[in-house]
């Protein structure tokens, strides 16, 4: 059980801290998108490159911010029915879904990883006046998926633990575990 404990706290520090260290895109996309409306609007002198710069932090951000929301329940829920049920209910419904976001994720990675992969390759550019490089941005996505399915690891051994005893947190779970002995 110690084990467990530890690789959820892992995958739980990893997916925070790449969470928290991408955050600060956020700020560069702000300031990106304000110096682009200061000079097209204000100087009437547009850049080449704003646009590409936000799709890609956006990207960034995306890829990298999928398993930190996961790990924090952002994603959307459906609570008409999934509330109304117990937890060892709703542990078994979470656990036949985590067999089809497994299934999506590992098409995903796989699919992706081609992708980059091939991308780099040729070193591939966008063909625009800036041509910015886009294989590194399309490594991201496969290494944000990568991290989206350690999550979710993470989320189907918890609710495997809610199936079996009935008890909604993984520390409860832990610390009746370690009183048995």
């Amino acid at each position: 059980m110690e084990k467990l404990r530890r690789f959820n706290s892992l995958i739980d520090s990893i997916n925070t801290g790449v969470a928290r260290a991408v955050s600060y895109l956020l700020l560069l996309l702000m300031f990106a998108v304000i110096y682009e409306v200061v000079m097209r609007y204000t100087l009437n002198r547009p850049t080449i490159w704003s646009m590409e710069l936000n799709q890609f932090l956006l990207c960034f951000i995306s890829a990298l911010g999928g398993a930190y929301t996961l790990h924090a329940r952002g994603h959307v829920n459906v609570d008409i029915f999934f509330g109304r049920l117990g937890v060892r209910s709703r542990a078994i419904v979470s656990l036949a879904t985590s067999l089809l976001i497994f299934a999506f994720l590992i098409l995903l990675l796989k699919e992706s990883w081609r992708m980059g992969i091939s991308s780099w390759e040729i070193e591939e550019r966008l063909v625009t006046a800036w041509a910015p490089p886009v294989y590194p941005i399309k490594m991201v996505v496969p290494v944000g998926v990568f991290l989206m399915l350690l999550q979710s690891i993470v989320r189907f051994l918890k609710y495997f633990i809610q199936a079996i005893t009935g008890v909604e947190e993984i520390s409860e779970v832990i610390s009746l575990m370690e009183v048995r002995r």
